[in-house]
């Protein structure tokens, strides 16, 4: 029953949704790839900072 109503589907329809999924999911790794490097290389400094104190 489900793989009678998705061969139904039109491919152009899929090949469309696939493409606009697939320019998000870019744009959206790219903008957060950014603040991701940002916040590691703030973590591995306060890990670094942290290690030099004497206890």
């Amino acid at each position: 029953m489900i793989l009678e109503k998705l061969k139904k589907i039109p491919h152009y329809l899929v090949t469309k949704v696939m493409i606009i999924n697939l320019i998000i999911f870019v744009i959206v790794n790219l903008i957060f790839d950014i603040k991701y490097e940002q916040v590691d290389d703030f973590i591995i400094y306060s890990l670094y900072s942290g290690l030099d104190r004497n206890i």
